[in-house]
């Protein structure tokens, strides 16, 4: 079992946060929109995406999966992180390798892209 730290939970972030707890990691999804949060502590699923509200729910209710707005708790004790990068990809208008190197310099030993 590891500690994952999700960065985002738009339709990538979340889905990959959802199923790496529900495989059995501990997984703390974070996010700047702090409404999005909220809707997710309290159970809501700001996206529609075919049997993820019931899988958020059940790894919720296990305590696997938490949802925050902080960056220092939600990276504290986690031993991998994921950026995923596709909603990056249309801030460009081509898409480039260089994008997807980027990661925070303390973390790039201990990263996944899905």
């Amino acid at each position: 079992m590891k500690n994952i730290a999700v960065i985002g939970t738009g339709y990538v972030g979340l889905v990959t946060g959802t199923c790496f707890a529900d495989l059995g990691n501990r997984v703390v999804c974070i996010d700047m929109m702090r409404r999005k949060i909220e809707t997710l502590c309290s159970g809501g699923v700001p996206i529609y995406e075919p049997g993820l509200a019931e899988v958020v729910q059940r790894n919720v209710g296990s305590g696997r999966l938490h949802f925050t707005t902080s960056y220092a708790e939600g990276l504290r004790t986690r031993s991998l992180y994921s950026l995923p990068s596709a909603p990056l990809l249309g801030l460009m208008a081509k898409p480039t390798c260089s994008m997807c190197a980027w990661r925070p310099r303390p973390l790039r030993r201990r990263w996944i892209t899905p």
